[in-house]
């Protein structure tokens, strides 16, 4: 079975409809933040983060709203807790 790999070239200027899935650790991902703003720190020099928002439902709002990430699933206590979130890397997709 042949796969064909679909590209295109991003420009500039031009705007494109993209979703950002977080890759999450196995465990002890996430806990209450000390921080209540959001913002995100880089984890040395991989696709590491350390994102900090607040658990809104399905929702995790940080920078960008993480919609269905699942963590509410696990973490239904944070719900409405500004938390601290590492995450493995973040997906594109476009």
């Amino acid at each position: 079975m042949l796969c064909e790999l679909l590209s295109f070239i991003v420009e500039v200027g031009k705007q494109y409809e993209v979703e950002f899935v977080l890759v999450l650790p196995d465990r002890d991902f996430v806990v209450v933040a000390q921080e209540t703003s959001m913002q995100v720190e880089m984890i040395g020099d991989g696709f590491s983060y350390v994102l900090y928002g607040c658990l809104d439902g399905s929702v995790f709002r940080s920078f960008i709203d993480f919609p269905e990430q699942e963590i509410h699933c696990e973490f239904p206590y944070l719900n409405e807790k500004f938390v601290k979130v590492t995450v493995g890397r973040i997906d594109v997709a476009f």
